[in-house]
């Protein structure tokens, strides 16, 4: 009986190491889980920021080529008055001549 007492209590001590092993390879196989989730969450911000960075850059972009387009826009509507004014310059300059070679 008490060889079998005390194999039976090897046996469960055995079992108990056992136990604590598959636990402490537990332990560490979710930290190396936990880890990698981590670096996967850090990873995922980089992108988002560098994405965030191109939008950025292009709304700038966009709004500097906006800029530029009305620009361009109002120095175009500037030329026009002016060459109408030049034009009436012009009509008047005419009619006064030939009111000049009329006279």
């Amino acid at each position: 009986l008490h060889d079998h007492y005390h194999e039976y209590s090897v046996s469960q001590v055995q079992h108990e190491k056992n136990k604590q092993e598959i636990s402490m390879v537990e332990i560490e196989r979710l930290k190396k889980a936990n880890s990698e989730y981590r670096d996967s969450i850090e990873k995922l911000k980089e992108i988002f920021d560098l994405h965030d960075q191109k939008i950025y850059l292009q709304a700038e972009a966009f709004y500097s080529l906006m800029k530029t387009v009305l620009e361009l826009v109002d120095e175009k509507y500037q030329l026009k008055i002016e060459r109408n004014k030049l034009r009436k310059e012009l009509v008047d300059a005419q009619a006064r001549l030939i009111e000049f070679k009329d006279e």
